[in-house]
């Protein structure tokens, strides 16, 4: 099992699952009928995901092979990632310097602890962060909230640390206490309503249950079971509180989402082949490119947030060289965590991975660069 989670095989096969959901959804009258407007899949959609594989598995694999991490290195990049983050949050030089620096040494702090005390201390800012989102509304019930939320500073901590609590309790607890604890977390993540969040949390606590040598794929089945109706269920209502009309099954959502998605990516990638559209803006801006996206792809009049595939946001500001970048910078990343030991190194691995998994939905773009980079400097805490 440990070798089908490595990275150059999971990514890319749940990719293609992917793409094959949406040639699917084209099939079914239920989730065409919704389709039907939106652009169609060319050949420069295919040139850029073919592209985008290539760099993720290539770069996976050459970073497999790296044995030892310059801890210095990778947290001057880290700090530079976090600047950057808290400038595009606050638009401040100066609070946008201390935030990095705030955050910086709690990772640092933490890096340090051992494994009990890093594991209690994960799941106590995991815990306190999503009831500190819960206090400005219940997401689940509201478009309004939702849409206050996703940006929300606080959330990122929620979501991060939630999928290192969810790895180790996978790692270090017993089963029934593991379940409890990441079911409290994934049950807050829905409260929010973002059902992404809840997927990634799960994600990770089963990608680190079935990397370990106990591994039984009959104890994780109504776990798979349990959260396939949850998100399919969460979905279907989110879909109901946000659009006038909305008749498909609740068990069609994900070959809607991901028929859905491929379009607006085949959008994107008309408009930007070979060498992009916006042409950094994303990437300076990236919490409007998803708006800038409806606009100029969806001709959409009130600009809304819109998911368009692991190599969408790239694909859009730098065209080929940005979905060679992002499949090889995250596959370098997620190489080298493959190959470290220790409890740690495998909780991290297995929430770089999800979050990965997620991302073929909801895309990849610059403000997930902070967490891909902090996954790496914990993993040197095994090494």
């Amino acid at each position: 099992m440990d070798k089908l989670l490595s990275p150059w095989k999971t990514f890319p096969v749940l990719y293609l699952v992917f793409l094959l959901l949406a040639l699917i959804s084209f099939f079914i009258h239920q989730t065409a009928s919704y389709l039907v407007a939106l652009p169609t899949f060319g050949i420069d959609a295919v040139i850029l995901i073919i592209a985008g594989l290539f760099a993720f598995i290539l770069f996976s694999l050459l970073g497999q092979k790296i044995e030892k991490i310059n801890e210095k290195i990778v947290a001057a990049a880290l700090i530079a990632s976090l600047f950057f983050t808290g400038f595009i949050f606050f638009r401040n030089f100066f609070f946008s310097i201390i935030t990095a620096a705030v955050i910086f040494l709690l990772i640092y702090h933490l890096k340090r602890l051992n494994l009990k005390r890093f594991t209690i201390a994960v799941t106590v800012i995991a815990f306190t962060a999503g009831i500190i989102t819960l206090f400005h509304g219940i997401g689940i019930t509201s478009g309004y909230y939702r849409e206050t939320q996703v940006y929300n500073p606080i959330r990122p901590f929620f979501y991060s640390f939630s999928l290192i609590t969810a790895g180790l309790c996978a790692v270090i607890l017993s089963r029934k206490k593991a379940i409890m604890v990441v079911s409290l977390l994934a049950g807050i993540a829905i409260l929010e309503g973002f059902k992404v969040d809840f997927l990634a949390i799960i994600l990770t606590f089963i990608i680190a249950y079935a990397r370990k040598k106990s591994f039984s794929l009959k104890t994780l089945w109504p776990v798979l079971v349990t959260t396939f109706i949850i998100f399919i269920t969460a979905a279907t209502f989110i879909a109901h509180t946000t659009y006038t009309h909305w008749n498909i099954p609740p068990y069609l959502y994900p070959i809607y989402r991901a028929g859905f998605t491929t379009r607006v990516f085949s959008g994107v990638a008309s408009i930007s082949f070979p060498f992009g559209y916006l042409k950094g803006l994303g990437f300076l801006n990236p919490m409007t490119v998803d708006k800038i996206t409806s606009v100029v792809v969806l001709n959409y009049h009130n600009p809304v947030l819109i998911t368009s595939s692991f190599f969408g946001p790239f694909a859009l500001d730098f065209g080929l060289p940005g979905v060679i970048i992002a499949g090889g910078f995250v596959g370098a990343v997620l190489g080298i965590l493959y190959k470290r030991s220790g409890a740690v190194s495998l909780a991290i691995y297995a929430a770089a991975l999800a979050h990965t998994i997620t991302l073929i939905d909801i895309g990849f773009n610059s403000l997930s660069i902070p967490l891909y980079l902090a996954f790496l400097y914990l993993s040197v805490k095994d090494s």
